[in-house]
């Protein structure tokens, strides 16, 4: 039972990490603050993974490997906490 249980963690921790773009032409900065210079923008519905946050900024990475901050209210997460 304890090995499943780990087992059940291991395979659902990528997840746990993951977002997706909730609006449209959502602008990637390079750094957490609102007035950042933009490095690109991502799509609606664009699968991102979330590496850190910081005061309601998150740092994401696409599929591509770019990455940047974006706000916290542009991007969900994948599995509700």
């Amino acid at each position: 039972m304890i090995s499943l249980t780990v087992c059940n963690g291991i395979a659902l921790w990528p997840i746990l990490h993951e977002g997706v773009v909730i609006s449209a032409s959502t602008p990637v900065l390079v750094s957490p603050v609102p007035m950042g210079d933009s490095l690109f923008v991502l799509p609606e519905a664009q699968i991102v993974r979330i590496t850190a946050e910081h005061e309601g900024f998150l740092l994401v990475q696409t599929g591509a490997g770019r990455a940047g901050w974006v706000s916290r209210s542009h991007v969900a997460p994948v599995v509700p906490r």
